[in-house]
């Protein structure tokens, strides 16, 4: 069933090539514009909240670096298994609600 469906997902691709194209760069510069923002906001926020205790950690770039990939990881799985679902479902059904 898998390789079903990489063989229509990749069918798809070359069919639709300059969409998927954007779409997928779309998404990208997205999230990357949401994590630039993200990251001064989560150091200034974390150093004032920090300096409030006698022992501090030091903070370096890897945490950012971490949580960024962390999102982006998630947000990719949680777009593409909804995209996987929305292509496998039997277009009978929907149009049977509306």
């Amino acid at each position: 069933m898998f390789r079903n469906f990489l063989l229509i997902t990749l069918r798809n691709l070359k069919a639709n090539r300059l969409f998927s194209l954007i779409n997928i760069f779309g998404l990208a510069v997205r999230l990357a514009c949401v994590i630039l923002i993200a990251w001064p906001a989560a150091w200034y926020f974390m150093n004032s909240w920090l300096e409030s205790f006698a022992y501090r950690t030091p903070m370096n770039i890897g945490i950012f670096v971490f949580a960024g990939v962390l999102a982006w990881l998630i947000a990719s799985l949680t777009v593409g298994s909804l995209a996987a679902i929305t292509a496998n479902i039997n277009p009978t059904l929907s149009l049977r609600h509306e």
